[in-house]
């Protein structure tokens, strides 16, 4: 499984996700994540000057929201922007068709 971001997007954060792909993996693996997708407003390239980048990927072993605080903190240093890492397994059905179409699965 991958621990480089799939991005499908078009706007302006297309750069900043895919030029520093290879320095995603640190933060995903102290978040013992996986899979790693971009959804929401950079996804679907309808971002604005402060819109925050959503990933969404699967995680090894189970985290609470502090713990995810660090690996956000530092792709957000990363990509100047706020970072929302969101567990692919605490996603609501309400929310689930959504967002997998945005992160193209």
């Amino acid at each position: 499984m991958s621990r480089i971001p799939r991005f499908h997007g078009r706007g302006h954060w297309h750069c900043g996700c895919g030029c520093h792909a290879r320095e995603f993996p640190e933060p995903v693996d102290r978040a013992e994540g996986s899979n790693v997708r971009v959804f929401g407003w950079v996804a679907t390239g309808t971002e604005h000057a402060d819109s925050d980048i959503d990933l969404l990927f699967d995680m090894g072993t189970p985290m609470g929201l502090m713990e995810l605080g660090g690996p956000e903190r530092r792709l957000s240093g990363l990509l100047g922007s706020e970072v929302d890492m969101i567990p692919a397994a605490t996603l609501r059905p309400d929310q689930g068709a959504a967002i997998w179409r945005q992160a193209g699965d």
